[in-house]
């Protein structure tokens, strides 16, 4: 086994140095987000390095490879790079390719890799304008949901969060945590992590966050950012099913601060969950920003 080139941990002071290799413009998986990488480090930890001055990411538990500049690359670097990580001793898959970029180089491609298409690591794509108005009789549920929540509850504000009273916002965290029963612990323990990590970078990392109050209790927030000037990212959205509609009240909020900021958001992938999936269709996408997963053929 041998090492063709060094890997480095991903920490916060390789935000810069990354951000470099990102499109000021464009969509991207939330899987190339710096923030979502390393929010979430500690239990999926990524190695990262460059290749022909292109940025290579390496996640370890998992051991693929993904590359935010890939549109750049020709079929025969993508495999020339899939063997030379092979030479690592690592497996040579690499992940999270746009589905045009392969459909575009299809068979060039298939001569290399096996490709598979995964619907579950789709992106959710919506208009800012459409999330923050809910216009239309296919989002008159939603509308409904938000007045019953404003007719249920008194004194509602929704305000920035502020990272340094997160002892104030745990309560809810809590309250959700209990909520989900088909949750297994360690994905809780997961998201309890990145989450600890959100509010103690949250300055260095440029997050934003809203907050919903009903009364003195938070029943709601949400941490998202701006990844370029076309689109948003939503990070992490949290409510107390106690109160009816308060997702879809900080779902609204949130887009009407960053439909100031982009024309698109990015509300992440359903990962296979029935549930998930629905709520997330149910706001009618713009598009899903497809993605494949690509296998290096055993003969090359």
């Amino acid at each position: 086994m041998k090492n063709i080139f060094s890997w480095s941990s991903l920490e916060i002071d390789h935000k810069n140095v990354f951000l470099e290799h990102l499109p000021p413009r464009g969509f991207l998986s939330c899987e190339y987000s710096f923030a979502n990488l390393f929010l979430w480090g500690d239990s999926y930890p990524v190695e990262w390095g460059l290749w022909r001055e292109k940025l290579v990411l390496y996640s370890l538990p998992q051991d693929y490879l993904f590359l935010p500049e890939h549109e750049n690359c020709a079929p025969e670097e993508l495999e020339e790079l899939s063997r030379i990580a092979r030479e690592e001793g690592k497996s040579g898959n690499i992940f999270f390719l746009k589905e045009d970029y392969v459909a575009s180089r299809k068979s060039l491609l298939e001569n290399r890799f096996i490709l598979e298409y995964h619907r579950d690591y789709a992106d959710y794509i919506y208009r800012s304008e459409k999330l923050a108005h809910l216009k239309g009789a296919k989002l008159a549920k939603r509308r409904n949901q938000i007045n019953q929540f404003y007719k249920n509850n008194r004194h509602v504000r929704c305000i920035s969060l502020h990272p340094e009273l997160y002892a104030e916002y745990t309560p809810l965290l809590e309250r959700w945590t209990r909520g989900k029963k088909t949750y297994e612990a360690s994905q809780i323990a997961e998201e309890r992590k990145a989450l600890c990590r959100a509010f103690r970078f949250y300055e260095a990392l440029g997050l934003q966050g809203l907050v919903l109050y009903a009364g003195n209790h938070v029943a709601g927030l949400s941490i998202f950012s701006k990844c370029n000037d076309d689109f948003g990212l939503v990070h992490f959205e949290k409510a107390d099913i106690r109160y009816s509609g308060a997702y879809q009240v900080v779902n609204k909020e949130v887009a009407k601060i960053l439909e100031t900021q982009c024309p698109y958001i990015n509300r992440e992938q359903d990962l296979g969950i029935p549930g998930l999936r629905h709520a997330k269709e149910s706001y009618l996408p713009d598009h899903l920003l497809g993605t494949y997963f690509l296998y290096p053929k055993k003969s090359n």
